[in-house]
């Protein structure tokens, strides 16, 4: 499959540097938080005041849970295309520059579940303010005689696209030099010894004092509890020469590395209309865990 990877956004770009692509609904991450494709199209809405897209996001998930709960879910799911023509055609369609042709990256994925949809139905309902095309996009009708048709995905997958890898790299070196060091431990965690979800960053929505906030977590635990074999696995990775990202050092003697810092990318959405459906939402899917 094919997916749209922009790495101008950090959270992305650490992702993509790493090599993989993990969805929130994937049953080995406890099903926790939403999607960076969601958190970061929430942010966007937030920021334009857009209550309408927030709106109906948190309703067509409230609107599976009760009627289609064996389809994947648009917060946490992975977006997906069937080929590259259509990843270009839902930039053009969608009004986005034409450079994000460049972030196209084929994708190697272990889907647990998947959903093809036609994302035209979203495209031209989702500021209406009407809930009756729920269910036609959830049951995986198109809309009119030219489709978008999108995948949304749980599971695993690898990035293939090596160059888009390369620019990522050098993107968060730029931003995060000293966190050199945690992104090799990540790479070769997932190289040689199948641990996934090294230094994962995992973008969620919460509800406080009346209003939703976005948030990220970045999983440090399994680094903790498998060093020694970490760190093995950096040894022989740099000694094959597969991973030769420079290791930079903090400019302090009691810190080896440092966490990348994506506080900028934190949002909150005050928008009232749209609390009730999300503390819907939430409150569904703690449920039926």
């Amino acid at each position: 499959m094919y997916a749209y990877l922009n790495i101008e956004n950090p959270m992305v770009a650490w992702e993509v540097a790493i090599g993989r692509i993990y969805s929130a609904g994937a049953s080995t991450r406890d099903r926790f938080g939403i999607s960076i494709w969601q958190f970061n199209m929430m942010k966007r809405s937030a920021l334009r005041g857009h209550v309408p897209s927030i709106s109906a996001e948190f309703g067509i998930e409230s609107f599976r849970q009760q009627y289609f709960p064996g389809e994947a879910s648009r917060l946490k799911g992975i977006f997906f295309f069937e080929s590259a023509d259509m990843a270009r055609a839902a930039i053009e369609r969608w009004g986005m520059p034409s450079r994000y042709n460049k972030y196209i990256s084929k994708v190697r994925f272990w889907a647990e579940n998947y959903s093809k949809y036609d994302s035209e139905w979203f495209t031209q309902h989702a500021s209406s303010g009407r809930i009756d095309w729920y269910g036609d996009y959830l049951s995986g009708k198109t809309l009119g005689e030219n489709p978008l048709t999108e995948i949304v995905a749980d599971g695993f997958g690898l990035i293939l696209n090596q160059d888009l890898r390369r620019r990522a790299v050098q993107r968060v070196l730029e931003l995060w030099p000293t966190s050199s060091i945690l992104l090799a431990a990540a790479m070769c965690a997932i190289n040689d010894l199948n641990l996934h979800d090294v230094a994962l960053t995992t973008p969620y929505l919460y509800c406080e004092n009346g209003r939703i906030g976005g948030h990220h977590a970045i999983k440090i635990d399994v680094l903790e509890k498998h060093q020694l074999e970490i760190s093995k696995a950096i040894e022989r990775n740099y000694a094959s020469g597969e991973i030769n990202i420079p290791l930079i050092l903090p400019n302090n003697p009691d810190m080896l590395f440092s966490v990348p810092d994506m506080r900028d990318q934190k949002f909150v959405i005050d928008l009232p209309q749209a609390i009730e459906k999300f503390e819907s939402v939430h409150h569904s899917s703690h449920h039926s865990r």
